[in-house]
């Protein structure tokens, strides 16, 4: 199993998102590109690189994704607000 994909496993949002983008885009810079994020970034919050995910980041994905990732999906345990 390939890095990224198991740190997804560690928080509920970063598998809904890599799953997501798998389905739609096959691969994180495809989609970055499609909807205009930043693939460093996104690719850190999907590897659980931030302690406390940055709450316009975490609206910008719920956007991109059709809400199909809802922001607070991204807090540890989570639990959606």
């Amino acid at each position: 199993m390939r890095r990224i994909e198991q740190a997804a496993y560690d928080i509920p949002a970063a598998g809904e998102l890599l799953l997501f983008i798998r389905e739609n885009y096959r691969t994180v810079p495809a989609f970055c590109e499609a909807v205009g994020l930043d693939r460093p970034k996104v690719e850190r919050a999907i590897k659980g690189g931030y302690r406390r995910m940055h709450l316009d980041l975490a609206l910008d994905i719920e956007h991109a994704t059709g809400g199909r990732v809802k922001a607070g999906r991204w807090r540890r345990g989570g639990k959606a607000a």
